[in-house]
């Protein structure tokens, strides 16, 4: 019925009452590819059709598949159309009734909706570098789509060269915000992060942080497997007890590289008690100077 209106009254002002009664017929009946198609038929008597257009967009990820022989058409349309749509956002005018920060909040909407459709649709090419750009994009206009988080994410995980740190910090946010797989994230994250750092110390603080913050703060990083051995690799005992005894940050630092470590010491065993209620035993051990003051007292 709608081909058949549309054919004889392409003109008509009743086409947009027509095309969103079918938008919600579909909607209801949960068929997002009827939905998509509804809105290419629009665009063909209107082709700049922010309604359409936008439609267009927020349903079209539920419409593909890697399996799909059409894929790559319908990566290139959706690609095509959610460009159109970012020409004509500034083109936009208020609806009646409508508050300056509702328009802005509204606009902020359909701008990230249509660079996340490129973002996917590069993610499906495997051209994760425009991915990155388009779902970034994305973000900054909506900060609470954990769906544009999970995808940035993986665009940082195959790109080349990969980048493991921002990976986990996108998968953080997506797991803060609630994604509907928030489950099978904290598993992939969490062997993405010991993969990277050789252990899942400091996991738990990522996740921490990345719940109160859109981006990594200024100098953020995750330490690598790789930099903790090079670093082991150069330290000495008297360099250790140094930093140790310093305190603070330098401290902190020491600890994550020594932790776990096997260190040969030469020393005077000071004291050696056993506390039987907790089961533990503490060994106080003078080394170097403190070891050479200690016998000559």
């Amino acid at each position: 019925m709608l081909d058949q209106f549309c054919e004889k009254h392409p003109k008509s002002e009743l086409l947009p009452t027509a095309f969103q009664a079918y938008f919600q017929a579909y909607q209801k009946l949960n068929n997002p590819t009827k939905v998509v198609e509804t809105a290419d038929r629009w665009l063909l008597l209107d082709p700049t059709n922010f309604v359409a257009l936008a439609t267009r967009a927020y349903y079209f990820p539920a419409t593909i598949t890697n399996a799909d022989p059409d894929l790559a058409a319908k990566l290139d349309k959706a690609e095509q159309a959610a460009r159109k749509g970012l020409e004509i956002v500034p083109k936009q005018a208020k609806q009646a009734g409508q508050t300056d920060e509702q328009f802005s909040e509204q606009m902020k909407a359909v701008t990230a909706l249509f660079h996340s459709t490129i973002g996917l649709a590069a993610l499906q090419r495997k051209d994760y570098k425009t991915g990155q750009v388009e779902f970034d994009a994305a973000i900054q206009n909506t900060p609470k789509d954990p769906w544009a988080y999970y995808r940035l994410a993986l665009c940082y995980v195959n790109g080349q060269p990969p980048n493991p740190p921002l990976a986990i910090w996108n998968l953080a946010r997506a797991i803060s915000l609630k994604i509907p797989i928030e489950g099978q994230l904290r598993d992939y994250s969490k062997k993405l992060f010991i993969r990277y750092h050789g252990s899942e110390e400091g996991y738990t603080d990522v996740l921490a942080l990345a719940a109160g913050a859109v981006s990594p703060p200024a100098g953020w990083k995750i330490v690598s497997y790789e930099e903790i051995n090079a670093e082991r690799s150069r330290l000495t005992v008297p360099a250790i007890f140094s930093d140790l005894k310093a305190g603070g940050d330098p401290a902190n630092k020491l600890w994550l590289l020594v932790k776990g470590m096997e260190i040969e010491l030469q020393g005077l065993v000071l004291s050696n008690m056993l506390d039987v209620g907790k089961e533990t035993r503490t060994i106080a051990l003078a080394v170097g100077e403190e070891a050479a003051a200690a016998e000559a007292a």
